[in-house]
């Protein structure tokens, strides 16, 4: 499996992985580098072997199918990876390091798959550093969408998130359906059967009406919409509270807009947490589930 990006966190990596290697593969991982982890170390039965990056190499793979210097700086990367670890299958995890994977495989020549997490090319248009000046001028969603469809035809198999994007997938490109695989977002039993719940969110949120939202935080997701109703909530809820866990480079407009609306007592934003707290996070809705009147 090929990810750029450090591991862990990555709760879609790491479910596809376990069910690998619960099925009998040995599955190897190449991922980033944070500066604190291990360069190779066991995770769960992955095998994952890290390799280091820079700020400045983070900051070119946004222009990954603009400039050629992030495939440049990965591509001997994973020859290295590819040939140390006597790997047989490529799984690359979406479309930022793909061309590298796929100039890296011309020597080796092993069957692909293509795991699409986003539609990243339609995403990219609600990136705020793309409406702006330098970005909206050096990135462009077009070539984005060129190189996808373009690996897309490459690819052995492609995974996909959901049935819709896979059927736009099969419309655009005239692939064969058996070439489709459709992996949803779905949590591991084990993520409630073997979890821990802390006490500490227990008790902090003991006395609210919680109102959660758990994973990627960029505005298109819709979370404008939930502070703004957050207005009215608050006034007709007692206790009302927002609770946000996740992140992302947007947050800033978010909490821009929770400031503006003079809402920061009534919203969280709790930033990223580790996927084994989630449970506990949801578990504060519970008391209210079936409690509110202005919901129904």
């Amino acid at each position: 499996m090929i990810l750029d990006d450090v591991f862990p966190p990555d709760p879609r990596v790491e479910n596809e992985a376990i069910t690998l290697v619960n099925s009998g593969y040995e599955v190897f991982l190449f991922c980033l580098h944070n500066g604190n982890q291990k360069t190779n170390e066991l995770v769960n039965g992955i095998k994952v072997r890290r390799y280091k990056y820079s700020k400045l190499t983070y900051k070119l793979s946004a222009l990954s199918y603009d400039l050629p210097f992030y495939k440049m700086i990965m591509k001997p990367k994973i020859n290295h990876f590819i040939k140390n670890n006597d790997i047989n299958f490529l799984h690359i995890h979406d479309i930022r390091i793909a061309e590298a994977v796929f100039e890296a495989n011309k020597k080796h020549q092993l069957k692909t798959v293509l795991d699409l997490h986003d539609n990243i090319p339609e995403n990219m248009k609600f990136y705020p550093h793309l409406n702006k000046f330098p970005g909206k001028y050096i990135i462009s969603p077009n070539k984005w969408r060129k190189k996808e469809n373009e690996f897309i035809l490459k690819a052995d198999k492609i995974i996909t998130v959901s049935p819709n994007f896979a059927e736009k997938i099969n419309k655009k490109n005239n692939i064969e359906t058996k070439k489709m695989v459709v992996v949803p977002n779905t949590v591991r039993q084990s993520f409630y059967k073997d979890a821990i719940y802390s006490d500490i969110i227990k008790e902090k949120y003991s006395n609210k009406f919680v109102v959660l939202y758990l994973g990627d935080t960029n505005i298109r997701r819709g979370l404008q919409t939930a502070i703004r109703a957050t207005e009215l909530l608050s006034k007709k809820i007692a206790n009302f509270k927002l609770v946000i866990v996740g992140q992302n480079t947007t947050d800033s407009i978010l909490k821009e807009e929770t400031k503006k609306l003079n809402l920061e007592s009534f919203i969280d934003f709790e930033g990223w947490q580790d996927v084994s707290l989630f449970p506990s996070y949801i578990t504060s809705l519970q008391k209210y589930s079936t409690r509110c009147s202005v919901c129904k």
